[in-house]
This record gives C-alpha cells, sequence and structure tokens, in this order.
C-alpha cells in the first residue's frame, strides 16, 4: 500500500536520493532505526524428508520472482557447473524440477523453508524472498539484480551479502521496465555468479 504511494505521491525521483526503501519508509512513519536487524523463526523440519542429510554439502537457489525483468535466465547452466561439487535446493514455490537439484514442494509453510535455508552453505537468489530470508537468517547470499537497485533495496541485516547488478541498465529507475527479451539481467554471467560464490566460499572449487 505504501510503496506506489511513496513512488507517485512523495517522492517520484526517490532513486536519484541513494536513500534505502527501508529508510524512507521508516522517516515516512516517523520512526528512527537503531538497527536493521532481521528476525525469521524458522520451524525446524526433518532434513531427510527432502533427501537431505545432515552430513550433505547443500546449497539453496531461488530461481524465480514475480517479475520476469528480475529472473536470471541462467540458472540451469550454473546448475551444472556446481552439481558435483554441492548438492542443490531449489526453494522456488514455482516447480521448476530441474535436473540434479531437489525441488521443494508447493505450500511449504516459509518458516520450514527457512528452516532449510538456515542448513545450507550458501543461497543464490533473484530479488526476491529467498534472499531476505538467507540475510536474516546470515547465511552467505548472492543477490543476482536486473532492474532494480540493490543500493535502494537490498536486505541490509548480513555482512555475509554480495549483490551483482547488470554491468549496464537500459534505463534510468530503480524499478524500470526492460525491454521485452532484452534483459538488463542478461548481461551477468555464470562466470560473474561464480567468482564472487568463491569470494563468500573460498575453500570450494568450481572451475
Amino acid at each position: 500500500i505504501l510503496r506506489p504511494y511513496v513512488k507517485t505521491q512523495l517522492i517520484p525521483d526517490w532513486h536519484k536520493t541513494n536513500i534505502h526503501i527501508v529508510d524512507l519508509y521508516a522517516e515516512l512513519c516517523g520512526i528512527k532505526l537503531e538497527s536493521y536487524k532481521t528476525e525469521v523463526y524458522s520451524l525446524e523440519v526433518g532434513l531427510e524428508d527432502y533427501s537431505i542429510k545432515k552430513e550433505d554439502n547443500y546449497i539453496c537457489l531461488h530461481i524465480q520472482s514475480a517479475q520476469k525483468e528480475k529472473d536470471w535466465p541462467y540458472f540451469r547452466e550454473l546448475i551444472n557447473k556446481l552439481k558435483d561439487e554441492f548438492k542443490i535446493v531449489v526453494i522456488d514455490e514455482q516447480q521448476h524440477n530441474y535436473p540434479n537439484t531437489i525441488q521443494l514442494p508447493p505450500n511449504m509453510k516459509l518458516r520450514e523453508k527457512a528452516y532449510i535455508i538456515s542448513k545450507s552453505k550458501i543461497l543464490i537468489g533473484v530479488d526476491s524472498m529467498g534472499i531476505h530470508i538467507a540475510c536474516a537468517l546470515n547465511i552467505p547470499t548472492i543477490a543476482i539484480y536486473g532492474n532494480t537497485l540493490p543500493e535502494l533495496c537490498r536486505p541490509l541485516s548480513n555482512n555475509n551479502l554480495i549483490t551483482i547488478k547488470p554491468k549496464k541498465r537500459c534505463t534510468e529507475g530503480w524499478h524500470h521496465k526492460c525491454k521485452d527479451g532484452q534483459y538488463c539481467i542478461n548481461s551477468i554471467s555464470v562466470e560473474d555468479v561464480l567468482k564472487k560464490m568463491e569470494v563468500l566460499l573460498p575453500k570450494c572449487k568450481i572451475y
């Protein structure tokens, strides 16, 4: 309710101020934030119920958002690069069923997903729910951005977060519409993601 009001009524060009959306909302509500800590209360589930063993070296992926401009098209290639090093768990509500992955079931409770994320080595995802849960749990996170600007909307509660954004954006604005089929996020390569992954997990050998 508040976001479109902020964008269209109060500060239509607020993205030019470099004020994070959390700070903007707090200011508009008359709140002074003393901490950006976010808490998520996970609900323990049996990992074995999802074909995960406690000793598994697994990572989580959040592949799809609600907007096509945010969706990175190279997850299948990334999975092929990582499948020999890690067990891969896809947390999306949408059922992708990629080979060499474990797809969590639809309608799974968010708190249950949070527990699975909390036991993972890293989460790699687009600008959506998964990266925010992982950061709240202080899990190493790689967030891939397309038509949104991480400096304005990234999670603020995790020192183990690396954001990747397009080398060049097709238009101004923090939440713009890309030309159909020519999405800014497509300029981010698998190698870009793997390099950042090795920063967060220096002991893993992917190449």
